[in-house]
């Protein structure tokens, strides 16, 4: 029952990732911070010769593929002693163990302790495989837990979501981006870029008055900074 229990409590944890299945696999997702970068940008609007480094982080998007065929059918040893029972639900591919185990203790003695010897052997490669993912999937809350020890930013980051994620128009002082930052639209670096008037700046080689392009930068977080 121990199993069962960790088993479970694993599977509500992970399956929540989930983006896509097919007969390759299972997709799931996760949003964290992978890599922490250094830059060095302009400390100074109006002192050219005045700079400092930055250590940033952008929020992150991630996909894995996990082989779940595991968790559809019992072992052949015993799929002609009980029934397969599965969940309801979004999950009906996944087998419902507790259900089985439950069925299972209708079993005369001497099938039962030779089916629970297999079941186990069974139910822990599932926790194997379980683990995996929940490894996996754990990954941003130990980097986030990382990053804090080390750069001293307690509760800056938290899990991203999609919204933190999105492209944005950038409206960020000038002196924020270093002069090779890449703007994500037109794929020149920000110095080829004019401030307008209402903060944002502008891609160069437009083609008319209409084209309107703006920089866009990828969100990201200061962790450090210092002046060089």
């Amino acid at each position: 029952r121990a199993i069962l229990a960790t088993n479970d409590e694993i599977f509500q944890r992970v399956m929540p990732s989930i983006t896509s299945y097919d007969s390759d696999g299972t997709s799931f997702v996760r949003y964290g911070y992978e890599v922490v970068q250094m830059r060095q940008i302009k400390a100074s609007s109006t002192d050219s010769t005045l700079y400092k480094a930055q250590f940033i982080t952008h929020p992150t998007l991630k996909y894995e593929w996990f082989n779940l065929g595991i968790l559809s059918s019992l072992p052949i040893d015993v799929q002609d002693i009980v029934v397969a029972q599965y969940m309801a639900g979004s999950f009906s591919e996944y087998i419902h163990y507790e259900a089985v185990f439950q069925s299972a203790l209708s079993l005369h003695e001497d099938v039962l302790s030779p089916f629970l010897a297999i079941l186990k052997d069974h139910l822990m490669d599932v926790q194997v495989c379980l683990g995996g993912i929940d490894e996996w999937v754990a990954v941003p809350y130990n980097t986030i837990n990382y990053v804090e020890e080390k750069f001293g930013t307690v509760k800056l980051l938290s899990i991203p979501t999609d919204a933190d994620l999105e492209e944005v128009e950038c409206k960020c002082e000038a002196s924020v981006h270093a002069n090779v930052d890449i703007c994500l639209r037109c794929k020149k670096p920000f110095d080829t870029h004019m401030k307008r008037g209402d903060g944002h700046y502008e891609c160069s080689g437009r083609k008319s008055s209409y084209d309107v392009r703006i920089f866009k930068c990828k969100p990201y977080h200061v962790l450090r900074e210092h002046s060089v």
